[in-house]
């Protein structure tokens, strides 16, 4: 069915109207298209999609048979259009926000690996401090009161436990070359020197350790600033590379910790690569949703709604319209089949007259109408002669005969000029 003209300034307006919107929202389906399919074939896509939504939603009021495909066909239309919108508004809203938000979800989970290499670093540095102090007490012991004074371990730490063992080891080593005690007394001797070395060697660990765990409590300050995803990855792998492994496992007697890899930096995109790229996060963004993606696909639904209804509102004044040739057109055909059209002279016949009912209607309303426009002014020229006689002269009053006779004759006479 042919889409009618409006009707008044109204439609004329909701016309308007909704080609204008349809604008907008060919705008931003193309642009939605565009991240993943050349210029040309977006701008054909999305100009087929609003063609589409238009000549449904302005025919499915109007139409009386398969109404169900209409809504089936304009509601996937519609789909696609509020998808495309919603990627476009999407990746527009974002595109100054999304980086913040990847680093700082980057940064969420590489700050806690970066503390755990901060964390086992510090275990060991307690350990250190500890084996440094102890062997400084026992050297000062050497020195001041002999070896004899030296005890065991009380902590259990092994590192020292295995320095004075060793220290043991030298004495009866004496012993056995000398063929007597180690009677070595306060002052600097063999296990004097012996313990030193190792109080050089503890202050080293010790050292190496504190400079790594200032590294990484630096490394956890600049990381949450924000700075780019891929550089938060190389600044914690190299912290995972530098981690004092012979140092740790020297002062804890055991061997190196497995430290865990940082996370990758390939689910955490700032700004895409390419039309692929573009979107998988404009679906990633659909859930969880976050409120300028809720925005978004509000923003695109709003759009699309707008011009659905005032298609909707076009397509029903246009009904309005052609409802009565439609009435009409129905009327005829139920006639004509009414007809036996086997046999054409009576087919003929039967047009034949009803074209001459529909002339000899046309003349009678013609003839009609004359006629009630005759009477309508005859009608006033007999109330224009009640109150003056045709010479212009007043008439006698009413109430005589005489008045009433020249009335009547007056009256039958414009009467017949009239007819």
């Amino acid at each position: 069915m042919k889409l009618s003209a409006p009707v008044s300034p109204t439609s004329a307006l909701i016309y308007g109207g909704t080609f204008l919107l349809s604008i907008l929202s060919f705008v931003t389906t193309y642009t939605g298209m565009a991240i993943l399919l050349h210029p040309a074939l977006a701008a054909a896509g999305a100009l087929g999609l609003q063609s589409s939504m238009l000549g449904l939603a302005w025919n499915i009021l109007r139409v009386r048979n398969h109404r169900r495909a209409y809504v089936g066909a304009f509601s996937v239309a519609a789909l696609f259009s509020v998808f495309f919108s919603y990627a476009a508004f999407n990746i527009a809203l974002k595109q100054t926000t999304r980086s913040q938000e990847v680093r700082e979800q980057y940064s969420a989970q590489v700050i806690p690996v970066l503390r755990q290499y901060g964390d086992i670093a510090k275990s060991a540095l307690h350990s250190a401090d500890y084996q440094v102090k102890r062997i400084d007490a026992i050297v000062e012991a050497e020195k001041t009161r002999g070896w004899a004074t030296i005890v065991d371990e009380g902590s259990g730490d092994p590192v020292v436990q295995g320095i004075i063992d060793g220290a043991r080891n030298t004495v009866a080593s004496w012993r056995r070359l000398a063929g007597a005690d180690y009677t070595q007394g306060p002052g600097h001797g063999m296990i004097a020197n012996y313990l030193e070395s190792w109080q050089d060697e503890a202050r080293k660990r010790q050292s190496a350790l504190e400079k790594y765990v200032h590294v990484t409590d630096s490394l956890n300050t600049l990381l949450s600033t924000g700075i780019p995803v891929e550089q938060q990855y190389q600044m914690v792998n190299s912290a995972r590379l530098a981690f004092p492994q012979a140092e740790f496992a020297a002062v804890t007697a055991a061997s190196a910790p497995r430290l865990p890899d940082p996370p990758l930096t390939a689910g955490y995109t700032e700004t895409p690569l390419n039309g692929q790229q573009a979107f998988a996060m404009v679906l990633s963004d659909l859930y969880p949703m976050d409120l300028l993606t809720l925005f978004a696909l509000l923003l695109a639904f709003a759009v699309d709604f707008i011009v659905v209804i005032l298609a909707l509102a076009a397509g029903r004044t246009s009904s309005d319209a052609d409802l009565a040739f439609e009435i009409a057109e129905k009327d005829a055909q139920r006639r004509l089949q009414k007809v036996k059209l086997d046999n054409p002279a009576e087919y003929q016949n039967v047009l034949n007259q009803n074209i001459a009912r529909l002339k000899a209607a046309n003349e009678y309303s013609y003839q009609f109408g004359q006629a009630l426009s005759d009477s309508k002014r005859a009608r006033t020229r007999i109330k224009m002669i009640r109150t003056e006689d045709p010479q212009g002269q007043k008439m006698p009053k009413t109430g005589s005969r005489l008045s009433r006779l020249f009335r009547r004759e007056t009256e039958e006479q414009e009467v017949e000029s009239a007819v």
